[in-house]
């Protein structure tokens, strides 16, 4: 799988992914070398670390030569080969560079890569390595293929992101994530972790692919249970149209899109609406559910950014694309340039033109997709309004993590109390 020079793809998921991933880090120092005198050249005292001149352990070496006379020959030959072995240095058992971005430790064993992951850093693939037991990542790792191949052997799982932010791309070409054992899952990455890697369906490309709570699933709720228009697709306009005439912010309502449960952190987590007042109708509770699925769009393209990935154009299709509103919000939110095409059905394109590569048919997939790709539609983001939901975003992320934690616990209580009743 050949990957775009230096680029990176990002990916935040809660459940297992057989796909792939590798992490990062470690201390070291490169030059240092101890110097280690053999020990035939020492008497048995010397040989513990004394020289002639020192006259404070004058004891101690009676004591130890009194050890050594009472030694057998052979017991005496097992100490001195004890002593003869080179005294392993803290620098020997690190890895070598500094873990920056401009000297990333160097990596070409499986034990350097373990240890190399017990602490945030840079890190980069000196050469082919071949992971036999499961590499647990547990801090922030940035990795780089270089090129070279991590092959996981392991029967399990060959790469567990269990917590932090792990980042991997490839500074030269053909760096590759696989493995020997195909019933092997490569890649686990457990609830709120972050995992970020380069992939891409067709050669020297890459895409960023982002965890939604509940995205669809939230509007479609919302459509069907509280507005009872289950299955009438023209209400969406109306809501859109009635969203149109609300204010950036939803007038300071809150939708927490917990519908699915929480993850992570919020694991016990439940969606809400929150801060509404009588003068709280559809078009404020719409918009309020749109900015909820934009703030996770938030969340998720700062992991790319903080990857250093920057975010400068968006393209948006599907469904969702066809709703005014919900673009500009999008561009305002993420403080991006957005476009919609003329074409907005992507998946069903693409799926029906890799088949067609895929059995020949089509020699190169890039100039179908370069005639369709047609712009309908610019998105500008304003300024003001990126800041104003940025200043939201933080208060959100504070209202779940911290304030509403206790609530989502009670809540969940009453949950179990609910089912134990029906029972």
């Amino acid at each position: 799988m050949k990957k775009r020079t230096g680029k990176m793809i990002s990916l935040s998921l809660a459940v297992a992914m057989a796909v792939t991933a590798a992490p990062v880090t470690a201390l070291a120092d490169e030059n240092t070398q101890s110097n280690v005198i053999e020990t035939s050249e020492l008497t048995p005292a010397q040989s513990a670390g004394e020289t002639e001149t020192d006259t404070t352990t004058v004891d101690t070496k009676e004591e130890e030569g009194t050890a050594w006379a009472a030694l057998t020959s052979a017991e005496k030959v097992e100490e001195e080969a004890m002593n003869a072995l080179p005294e392993v240095t803290e620098t020997e058992k690190t890895v070598q560079g500094e873990g920056t971005k401009e000297n990333p430790y160097k990596i070409s064993t499986e034990a350097e890569l373990k240890e190399a992951v017990k602490s945030d850093g840079y890190l980069q693939i000196s050469d082919n390595i071949e992971i036999e037991n499961t590499l647990v990542i547990e801090n922030d790792v940035k990795l780089d293929l270089n090129g070279k191949t991590l092959t996981c052997s392991s029967e399990e799982i060959g790469i567990q992101v269990k917590s932090g932010s792990t980042f991997i791309e490839d500074s030269a070409d053909n760096g590759k994530i696989t493995t020997s054992n195909m019933s092997t899952i490569l890649v686990k990455v457990s609830a709120g972790a972050e995992f970020t890697l380069n992939s891409g369906t067709l050669e020297n490309t890459y895409f960023y692919w982002g965890f939604i709570r509940t995205g669809g699933l939230a509007l479609r709720w919302y459509r069907d249970n509280v507005c009872n228009e289950a299955g009438n697709g023209a209400y969406f306009d109306e809501l859109n149209e009635k969203a149109q005439n609300v204010p950036c912010g939803s007038k300071g309502v809150l939708f927490l899109p917990y519908l699915t449960g929480g993850f992570g952190e919020t694991s016990n987590a439940s969606a809400c609406f929150l801060n509404m007042t009588m003068d709280t109708d559809q078009g404020v509770q719409w918009r309020a559910v749109l900015e909820a699925i934009g703030y996770d769009y938030i969340s998720v393209t700062d992991i790319y950014k903080k990857a250093g990935v920057p975010l400068e154009f968006m393209t948006i299709t599907e469904g969702g694309s066809n709703s005014e509103v919900w673009n500009q919000i999008k561009a305002d939110m993420l403080g991006c340039k957005s476009a919609t095409l003329e074409n907005a059905q992507g998946a069903v394109l693409t799926d029906a033109v890799i088949a067609a590569y895929a059995v020949g048919d089509l020699e190169d997939p890039s100039q179908v997709f370069e005639k369709t790709r047609k712009i309908k539609k610019i998105y500008e983001p304003d300024p003001i309004r990126t800041k104003y939901y940025r200043s939201i975003y933080e208060q959100q992320r504070k209202l779940i993590k911290d304030d509403m934690a206790a609530v989502f616990e009670t809540l969940h209580q009453i949950s179990k109390i609910q089912e134990q009743s029906n029972d």
